[in-house]
């Protein structure tokens, strides 16, 4: 490789001793004017400094439930933004999200205090360990995290979520996995609704029965309320006359009787048809 040539110089510097007086004293003077600049510059950087640590001090921190807060937030976009389709992935991982494990997600959050993972229901005293929890409980919102998909299926996340803390570096990494859920199946119709079909349908056929049944007392009413009142009269005359006859007789009394029993029996279908 050839070596790089050096750039020509423009202008032959002068050595020292050639400089005159003059020229020396011009020298002197600008770089006292640069040097008194960037004292100014530098005056004025401190100041700004010194205004944004006063501005920084007045701002009071946001509290820890807040922050837990966001920290969801951005969990949950991080694993939307992982959880892709079928159509989108390769055939190795379209059978993951169809078989009983799942795809991996994972998710990072920098700078978690200790107090940000207690409000995020962790232990900082087992840091060291990975800790469980459920994702229908740990994301309030379960929508968030799950994507619906044209034919009505949908992916979700897993049941479980792993939490792991890195102290060192205030990091805490998220591990789960998400499923692809079919469309869910319509639900049956209740019982209750069976039965009110089947006491409706029971129901008709009485009312029938109770609407013939006030009609045939109606028209037996009419058709044989003058006989009944003749048979009346002949009852309430015929013991003062036949007081000492036979007792051949009572079987006519019985059988004049006998026709009174019919509005009878037709008012008793009446209320059976009204019972409930």
């Amino acid at each position: 490789m050839a070596p790089v040539a050096k750039k020509a110089r423009t202008e032959n510097q002068k050595r020292f001793e050639e400089y005159t007086i003059a020229e020396l004293a011009e020298l002197i003077e600008r770089n006292a004017a640069l040097e008194e600049e960037l004292k100014h510059k530098a005056k004025k950087f401190e100041e700004e400094l010194k205004q944004k640590a006063d501005e920084l001090k007045n701002i009071a921190p946001l509290p820890d439930e807040t922050v837990a807060e966001r920290v969801k937030c951005a969990i949950a976009k991080q694993f939307s933004h992982q959880m892709l389709p079928e159509n989108d992935l390769p055939e190795k991982d379209a059978k993951k999200i169809r078989g009983t494990v799942g795809k991996e997600l994972f998710a990072v959050i920098p700078n978690v205090s200790e107090g940000i993972l207690k409000e995020l229901g962790l232990k900082f005293e087992d840091y060291r360990k990975s800790q469980t929890k459920l994702s229908k409980g740990f994301f309030q919102d379960s929508s968030k995290v799950m994507k619906p998909l044209p034919n009505g299926a949908s992916l979700q996340l897993a049941r479980g979520m792993d939490f792991k803390y890195v102290k060192a570096q205030g990091e805490l990494k998220v591990t789960t996995q998400y499923k692809f859920v079919a469309k869910p199946k319509p639900k049956a119709k209740p019982k209750k609704e069976k039965i009110d079909a089947t006491a409706e349908d029971a129901e008709e056929p009485q009312e029938e029965v109770q609407e013939e049944a006030e009609e045939g007392g109606e028209e037996g009413g009419e058709e044989g309320g003058e006989p009944a009142a003749a048979d009346d009269e002949d009852q309430e005359e015929q013991p003062a006359a036949v007081a000492d006859d036979d007792e051949e007789d009572e079987p006519k009394e019985i059988a004049r009787a006998t026709p009174k029993a019919a509005p009878k029996d037709l008012a008793i279908v009446t209320d059976l048809g009204n019972c409930d």
